[in-house]
């Protein structure tokens, strides 16, 4: 084949259109598609497989998530049933400390009772506290606690005893009762306080007898009128040494009242000094209306001028003399102004205010000894 027939051919075969036929499943030729049909399609369906899985990703995190929701709602409804249960057990509390307060505070009222009457002062007293115990368990109860703790370590049953006795009544109440009841004396046997002691003291003190404790009640009940009668000795004796005692005071104020011109005579008055008992004696001055004092020799510090002033005032000179006549005894006593017709009213003022002292003195001390006792309790 020559060129130009080569080229004819090429030139025919352009004009024709190509078709590439594929055999299909039934036999069918069909169309080959195009090679760039084909690797679009190729990207598509690999874009679904990727969304694909992006979807069952999705889908187990959901899962997960709802996993996570069943588990939050079972410890939900735990947590529910706990509270609850917690809030059940608070007001179980709350009922039982509400209770717990009404019976301490109770209690309380019972124990300030049993102090506020103990020790009873009057029989009467006695019968109507004897009543409440009988009736009242509580009060019983709270009276046996305050009776044990009265207890000390080595101490005797016979001074556990009178110390319980002595802690339930006065001396002037128990002088009114016996272990026996002869006579005018009420039987202390026959009360409920006294079966009170007397089981704290077995008690407390198990190996003594009962025949022994029964006998120290007998004795403190036996030696309360000789025990009064003591008390009332010695108060007298201590008021007798009191009214016969004068103290000496260094500081008398000046009084106001001017006294006659004939009464200008300064007097020692009587003291007393440990242990000799001064005397008295009177020394003649004059001085002024003013406060001044006595020298070693016993001679006036004022000049010739003063003492002879007309004005001058009585005073009473208040010092310590040993018992000679001579005035340089008193040794730097003070002198102040004190008319004498007003000295004996003084004095009789101050031997009234000694006595409201010491029955006043009496009356602190006996308050300290319940102060105490009650302390102890």
């Amino acid at each position: 084949m020559t060129t130009s027939e080569d080229s004819e051919m090429k030139d025919e075969l352009s004009g024709i259109a190509i078709e590439v036929h594929s055999i299909g499943p039934d036999g069918l030729d069909l169309p080959m598609e195009k090679p760039s049909e084909c690797s679009g399609c190729l990207q598509v369906h690999q874009e679904i497989q990727s969304i694909s899985a992006d979807v069952e990703s999705i889908k187990g995190h959901i899962a997960s998530l709802q996993q996570s929701v069943d588990s939050l709602d079972n410890k939900i409804a735990k947590s529910t049933s706990v509270n609850i249960e917690i809030l059940k057990y608070l007001k179980q509390m709350e009922s039982k400390f509400s209770s717990f307060t009404k019976e301490k505070t109770k209690k309380d009222s019972s124990l300030h009772f049993v102090d506020k009457t103990l020790p009873v002062k009057s029989v009467e007293d006695f019968w109507t506290f004897n009543e409440k115990i009988k009736t009242d368990k509580e009060l019983k109860e709270n009276f046996i606690v305050r009776v044990l703790s009265l207890a000390a370590e080595n101490q005797s049953s016979r001074n556990f005893v009178f110390k319980l006795v002595k802690y339930v009544m006065s001396d002037f109440v128990a002088s009114s009762f016996s272990l026996t009841g002869k006579g005018v004396n009420i039987n202390i046997n026959e009360t409920d306080v006294y079966h009170v002691l007397l089981n704290a003291c077995v008690k407390l003190y198990p190996h003594e007898s009962l025949s022994n404790l029964s006998k120290s009640f007998s004795d403190y009940f036996s030696q309360t009128r000789t025990r009064i009668s003591r008390r009332e000795v010695n108060r007298d004796k201590k008021m007798a040494m009191m009214e016969n005692e004068d103290f000496c005071n260094t500081s008398v104020k000046t009084k106001t009242k001017r006294p006659s011109a004939d009464k200008k005579e300064m007097v020692v008055k009587r003291a007393k000094t440990l242990p000799n008992r001064t005397e008295a004696c009177s020394v003649r001055l004059r001085s002024r209306r003013r406060t001044h004092s006595i020298d070693d020799e016993g001679e006036d510090s004022l000049d010739k001028e003063e003492a002879d002033d007309p004005k001058a005032s009585i005073v009473t000179v208040i010092g310590y003399y040993t018992g000679d006549n001579n005035p340089s005894s008193l040794s730097n006593s003070t002198v102040q102004y004190v008319p004498l017709e007003e000295e004996e009213e003084g004095e009789e003022g101050e031997n009234k205010d000694e006595e409201e002292e010491e029955v006043e003195e009496e009356e602190e001390e006996e308050e300290e000894e319940e102060e105490k006792d009650s302390s102890e309790r």
